[in-house]
């Protein structure tokens, strides 16, 4: 089911980009960096969070439904700190994690960016070495290294 989801978002994805000259748009905007390499890796990303955390709530569903009769049951105090605690961590959850989210986005770009610069040095390798320009593509890919690198240390551990 993964895969078809994948395939299916994969494949209405590359329809849009190649709409209209959206592909054209976007490279002479400048306003998204390797658009290639981000559709296949946010769409991988998107599914896979996304399953992860439908298969999550219906474990999560069927476990409250299970057990929230066994402890009122037992007491139903009990069973309201119980609800009180899991709200309260889901709030504080979401407010501490919602940074995450455009660090996440960053972290994706940045790796995109490290990827296509290696891609281009494979693509071009003949005129890199005509032009003498290995030092230049050293310091570019270095640079995009570091960037993924200072964006990884921002990310909490």
């Amino acid at each position: 089911m993964a895969l078809l989801w994948r395939q299916f978002i994969t494949r209405r994805a590359v329809a849009l980009y190649l709409a209209n000259g959206t592909y054209y748009r976007l490279g002479v905007s400048g306003q998204l960096t390797n658009p290639d390499q981000r559709i296949a890796d946010d769409v991988r990303a998107f599914t896979i969070t996304t399953l992860s955390f439908v298969v999550m709530v219906f474990n999560g569903t069927l476990t409250i439904l299970a057990f929230s009769g066994l402890l009122w049951s037992i007491s139903p105090l009990l069973f309201v700190v119980a609800v009180l605690y899991a709200a309260c961590g889901s709030c504080l959850t979401f407010l501490m994690g919602r940074p995450l989210i455009n660090l996440n986005y960053d972290l994706l770009d940045k790796e995109a960016d490290f990827r296509s610069s290696l891609i281009h040095l494979r693509e071009n390798a003949e005129p890199i070495l005509l032009a003498r320009a290995e030092e230049r593509q050293n310091i570019l890919l270095s640079h995009r290294l570091e960037a993924l690198a200072a964006n990884f240390a921002g990310l909490p551990r």
